[in-house]
C-alpha cells in the first residue's frame, strides 16, 4: 500500500474485530525486517499478516493502478510482475540485510517457474540481469541439488508439466498490457 496511507489502513484492519485483530510483532529472523509495521492476526486461523508499505518492498507506487479485482476471488491482486520487479529493485541496491528478499525471489522463481523470457518481458533494469540470472536452468538445478527427492522436477517446487501450466495459468503472474491475459477464469467470464 502506498505509505502515505498506511495509518488509516491500520486503523481500518483494527475496526474489522470480526476478521482480525492487532497482534504482537513477529518474532522470527524470517520477518524481522518488518518488526516496524502493523502486524494482524485473522480469526479463527493461525494466520498474521503485515501491512507493509510500498517503498519497503521496492514498489512503485503507480503499480497500485495495475490492481486486478477478479469476479472469482473476494481479494484484490498485485500482479506478480510489479512484486519481482520491486523485490528485485531492493536486492540491487541494498540498503539492509537483503538476503531475505533474495529467497522471497527465490521462491517465486522455483514457484512460479519464472524464466529468461518472463524477465524479459516483465522486469527492467537491474532487476531484470538480477532475476534473470536466478531464473535460468542451471540455476534452479543448482538451487535443487542433487538429491533423489527432485529428480525429474523442473523447479523445486513444480514436479512435473501438468504443474508447471498449472503455475502458468495462475492469476496475476502475467499482466494484460503485455500482449496476454493474465487471469482465465476472468477472461472466461467477460
Amino acid at each position: 500500500m502506498p505509505f502515505k496511507d498506511l495509518r488509516q489502513v491500520e486503523e481500518a484492519f483494527s475496526a474489522e474485530v470480526g476478521f482480525c485483530s492487532p497482534f504482537r510483532p513477529g518474532r522470527s529472523y524470517y520477518n524481522q525486517h518488518l518488526a516496524q509495521y502493523p502486524r494482524f492476526k485473522v480469526k479463527g486461523m493461525h494466520q498474521c499478516f503485515f501491512l507493509v508499505p510500498d517503498h519497503h518492498y521496492g514498489l512503485d507506487s503507480k503499480a497500485f493502478s495495475d490492481i486486478m479485482r477478479p469476479p472469482h476471488l473476494e481479494f484484490p491482486l498485485l500482479p506478480l510482475p510489479h512484486y519481482v520487479n520491486g523485490l528485485a529493485s531492493v536486492v540491487v541496491h541494498p540498503s539492509m540485510d537483503n538476503n531475505n528478499f533474495v529467497a522471497q525471489i527465490e521462491f517465486l522463481i522455483d514457484g512460479m517457474d519464472i524464466d529468461g523470457e518472463w524477465c524479459r518481458i516483465y522486469l527492467d533494469g537491474p532487476g531484470q540481469e538480477f532475476v534473470g540470472s536466478r531464473s535460468s536452468p542451471r540455476a534452479k538445478k543448482a538451487r535443487m541439488g542433487s538429491h533423489p527427492k527432485y529428480e525429474g522436477n523442473i523447479t523445486t517446487y513444480i514436479h512435473n508439466d501438468k504443474e508447471r501450466n498449472d503455475m502458468l495459468n495462475v492469476v496475476g503472474r502475467v499482466m494484460a498490457d503485455h500482449g496476454e491475459f493474465s487471469c482465465v477464469p476472468c477472461m472466461q467470464s467477460i
